[in-house]
């Protein structure tokens, strides 16, 4: 019998259209959901897009220390930034150009990006983990 072995983080870019916002690290999928640690790549002042990008960014911060402070939150605080939220517009790359797929809402909070996989067969956390394990570098082997 076979088991799953869990296999390493990926290493991604993220996009926003054709603007590349962050760099993506030690990203993996949780029941579903894709998690990474991300280091900027825009910086205020770039232009209009990057400048309303970082406000997304911290609002999304701002937002879930709030849920985690027990303070209080609206999800229609969300929608001043619907534009620049839905997965439609972002894009995670890995180095040979394969996408990750993505829907849903892109949410950044505390030094990490998330979103979530659109793939249901055989569940969204399983087509999640077969993505990851098909393009995961080969480093381990299954356990017999």
């Amino acid at each position: 019998m076979t088991r799953w072995v869990e296999p390493p983080p990926l290493e991604l870019q993220l996009w926003y259209g054709n603007l590349l916002v962050a760099d993506l690290y030690r990203v993996f999928p949780h029941q579903g959901t894709w998690f990474a640690e991300y280091e900027l790549r825009i910086v205020p002042g770039e232009g209009a897009l990057q400048d309303r990008l970082l406000a997304y960014i911290a609002f999304c911060d701002e937002f879930h220390k709030r849920i985690a402070d027990g303070q209080d939150h609206d999800f229609d605080e969300f929608e001043p930034y619907a534009a620049v939220s839905d997965c439609d517009s972002w894009n995670a790359r890995l180095p040979n150009g394969v996408s990750v797929p993505m829907e849903g809402r892109m949410l950044f909070a505390d030094g990490q990006a998330s979103w979530q996989h659109p793939e249901t067969e055989p569940s969204t956390e399983g087509a999640a983990n077969e993505f990851w394990v098909r393009h995961a570098p080969c480093t381990t082997k299954p356990a017999e």
